[in-house]
């Protein structure tokens, strides 16, 4: 099921789900995503998952949407696009299509064994579609469960994630059983189970 990964200048605040045909985003309480902020409009934009591909429309906001630091009107979503509206950021993960007949299988589990920090030489299983990492404000990366295998994808902050000793290029890079990633500074081996 692909997600929205709601973040600001103090980092991820939350994960959405986009479960629904339709799902409005904007500052009234009845909309499916609600964004405290004045500068939102009440009803400020609609991701409609469609049979030609999800696409997010702008409902004639008053400050206007942009995606990917573009101002727009209506874009089909693409895999890790980021729409921008007023000081949050919304980071589009797909995730096996549009709907449950879609999706994909998950590949059979991960772990990820700490290197460095506070805790060193623990283990943390990996068995959600979307797990976050990191320390919001500083650098923050989602580990995503796709169909035969994972990607890391950078969510925000200015320490970008680095895998094995190299920068990340791009907002997401696949990863293997055996790689180690450094988000913020803490550092962990990622691997493969069963």
């Amino acid at each position: 099921m692909a997600k929205i990964i709601v973040s600001s200048e103090n980092g991820v605040l939350r994960e959405h789900d986009l479960d629904k045909e339709r799902s409005t985003i904007g500052r009234a309480p009845h909309n499916d995503l609600v964004l405290d902020d004045l500068a939102v409009s009440g009803m400020h934009a609609a991701i409609v998952l469609a049979a030609d591909g999800p696409y997010i429309e702008d409902l004639n906001s008053t400050n206007g949407t942009q995606i990917n630091g573009q101002p727009f009107k209506k874009h089909f979503l693409q895999h890790d696009d980021v729409v921008t509206l007023a000081h949050y950021r919304l980071h589009f993960v797909a995730e096996g299509g549009v709907g449950p007949s879609k999706e994909r299988q998950a590949p059979a589990g991960a772990r990820l064994c700490m290197l460095n920090g506070p805790m060193s030489g623990k283990e943390i299983m990996v068995r959600e579609t979307l797990t976050t990492i990191g320390r919001p404000g500083v650098g923050v990366a989602g580990l995503v469960c796709e169909a035969g295998g994972y990607r890391l994808v950078h969510v925000e902050g200015k320490i970008r994630p680095m895998i094995n000793g190299a920068l990340m290029d791009g907002e997401s890079w696949g990863i293997s059983d055996g790689d180690v990633l450094d988000i913020a500074g803490v550092k962990m081996k990622f691997a493969v189970t069963g």
